[in-house]
């Protein structure tokens, strides 16, 4: 049913999720000696990505290969008539973008962005209590995304290569896009280590995100401050303790903000992440269920990025 090109470390991943389904029809990888490996190893033909286009039993194709690659692919597997799932950032430019969800709506195929932490139990609840205003009106957001680790050069910068699951996240908070776009980057080691982004929201609400691959500490949070609480997701923290709800509210006269109580919420760890996104593909492929992570929303992160108006010190 779906097959999957690029078989590095998180395409095996993806591979060993999906043959974990019996959903896995074949792999693909330039590297012979490690297709070779990974047939053997999950039980399936390794073809070449022809061989995979041609292939009527493969319905979906995974695309976990290099950033400057994605956009040329998919829309090869587009015109093949298969539904496709991109890792980030689906495209590199805005224009291979538009391309990639204009041949997926003309074709009627879903495109997949593979952005993980949408698909993480600690913050589908957040989204929920979110929406169901359980903190108030939001006042405002913080993502960061840091690590000292493994820098992507071929995805621009940090924002780019990280920033992008972040813009992902507050997408989905405000189920609206901004209005207004600011970003800063540095340069520490190399081009783009570290990034700033400010969103403006039309009912007022700012999101900022920090991205850096030339970071001490690793880090990976989302706070979302409201009237009446903030939820904290941190995934450095142990599984079924990501989400914590922090009571408090704001006052009409001095001190104006009242003391905090903290609370950790239950949710649904069991099922990780990864699977809960290769369960929606497939989910998607079958039943034409739109994904969490869409190609639409992919092309409005991408189009913010490419439009931010830089701040220049």
């Amino acid at each position: 049913m779906i097959a999957v090109v690029g078989c590095g470390l998180w395409g095996t991943n993806i591979l060993r999720t999906l043959s974990e389904m019996r959903v896995l029809e074949a792999i693909c990888d330039e590297d012979s000696t490690c297709s070779s490996n990974r047939s053997q190893c999950f039980q399936v033909p390794a073809l070449t990505f022809p061989q995979i286009l041609e292939n009527d039993r493969i319905q979906g194709v995974v695309l976990s290969i290099p950033a400057p690659l994605h956009a040329k692919m998919a829309l090869l597997v587009l015109s093949s008539g298969k539904h496709v799932w991109i890792e980030k950032p689906m495209a590199l430019n805005l224009q291979d973008a538009k391309n990639i969800c204009a041949l997926a709506d003309e074709n009627n195929l879903q495109v997949l962005v593979g952005h993980v932490i949408r698909y993480h139990g600690a913050f589908e609840k957040m989204v929920t209590l979110i929406h169901a205003q359980e903190i108030g009106e939001i006042l405002y957001i913080d993502c960061i995304r840091n690590n000292w680790g493994r820098v992507c050069p071929w995805e621009k910068d940090a924002l780019w290569s990280l920033g992008v699951h972040d813009i992902s996240l507050v997408l989905s908070l405000m189920a609206q896009r901004p209005v207004k776009a600011l970003r800063y980057v540095q340069s520490c080691v190399q081009g783009g280590d570290q990034g700033m982004l400010l969103l403006k929201f039309k009912n007022g609400v700012h999101a900022r995100i920090f991205s850096s691959w030339c970071y001490p500490i690793k880090e990976q949070r989302c706070v979302v401050v409201g009237s009446q609480g903030s939820l904290v997701f941190d995934d450095m923290n142990p599984d079924g303790q990501e989400l914590r709800l922090l009571r408090h509210d704001i006052l009409k006269n001095p001190p104006f903000l009242s003391s905090q109580t903290s609370l950790i919420l239950e949710y649904d760890y069991h099922t990780l992440p990864l699977r809960r996104q290769c369960e929606a593909f497939v989910k998607a492929i079958s039943t034409g269920t739109p994904v969490l992570t869409p190609g639409q929303e992919a092309l409005w992160g991408i189009e913010i990025l490419t439009t931010a108006q830089e701040i220049m010190f």
